[in-house]
């Protein structure tokens, strides 16, 4: 004997219905006259309990896609951000290193107008030997400098050298 019950978790509201010639539940001697069109509109209310159960999953699901194509964006953003950094980092390296290369170039050019050699010392700004002559020291002071307070002091340096080393 089959039988059908319509359950509540999916939308039915209980009831059996059988093939067999049971008095409540049974389609069989009569019965499909008074259980039939019921058993139909279970069928429906399952149908229906069915589409809305689908289109609830279905809304889950675009919120989470949604969720995560917010998440790509902000990836590809972050991502975005993090090239450029490093761009401007490696930009940043380049000049540093083209300034370098100028510094030593000035250096030497002083070194050569002067004649005096370049410091031993890396960083200092000058360093004058005890057998400067005053025509060195002359040229020292006539070498194009942008700043007039940079000139000073590496004249005062010059003579504080000078001075350490006699």
């Amino acid at each position: 004997m089959a039988s059908v019950t319509f359950s509540p978790v999916v939308g039915g509201d209980g009831s059996t219905v059988t093939d067999g010639s049971d008095a409540s539940t049974g389609l069989d001697a009569g019965g499909w006259r008074v259980r039939f069109v019921p058993a139909l509109a279970q069928v429906v209310a399952v149908a229906q309990w069915l589409v809305g159960w689908v289109n609830a999953q279905v809304a889950a699901i675009a919120l989470n896609v949604s969720a995560a194509s917010g998440s790509a964006t902000s990836a590809s953003n972050s991502a975005t951000a993090a090239g450029n950094s490093a761009s401007s980092a490696y930009v940043s390296a380049g000049q540093a290193q083209t300034s370098a290369t100028a510094a030593a170039a000035s250096a030497a050019q002083a070194s050569a107008v002067t004649g005096l050699p370049l410091p031993a010392t890396p960083g200092a700004v000058l360093q004058v030997n005890a057998g400067a002559t005053g025509y060195q020291l002359a040229k020292l002071a006539s070498t194009d400098l942008a700043d007039a307070a940079a000139l000073a002091t590496a004249m005062r340096r010059a003579k504080l050298a000078l001075y350490l080393q006699l």
